[in-house]
């Protein structure tokens, strides 16, 4: 109410961070891939160098996952596309790294002027 005293409570928290990197073949653009945080819906994009970092994370377990329709044309990823990540309270995690390869397929030829 107006004019009147008023009393309020609040708990301070440490919140922590998760970096990491998306890696991929030299010339092929990673900032467009698309990184996944569970449980949630929080998501984040690399930047043009590949580094990636969720804010304000309170302690606890969380899993990093790559959106595979996100990958580049012909984009395989090198290892399983989720990490499970680990939040301590005044601590360092891990940096987490992606890495994927352009695997793309073999066009067959055909030759229809040879002779037989």
């Amino acid at each position: 109410l107006p004019s009147k005293l008023s009393r309020s409570d609040f708990d301070v928290v440490r919140l922590g961070a998760i970096r990491g990197k998306v890696k991929g073949p030299k010339d092929v653009a990673v900032d467009g891939i698309v990184i996944r945080m569970l449980p949630g819906d929080q998501y984040t994009t690399p930047d043009g160098e590949g580094n990636f970092c969720f804010y304000n994370m309170r302690a606890g377990a969380y899993t990093l996952a790559v959106d595979d329709k996100t990958l580049p044309e012909f984009g395989v990823l090198k290892q399983p596309g989720s990490v499970e990540v680990s939040v301590k309270v005044g601590g360092e995690t891990i940096p987490v790294t992606f890495e994927f390869e352009i695997h793309k397929p073999e066009k067959r030829v055909r030759n229809v002027l040879e002779k037989k």
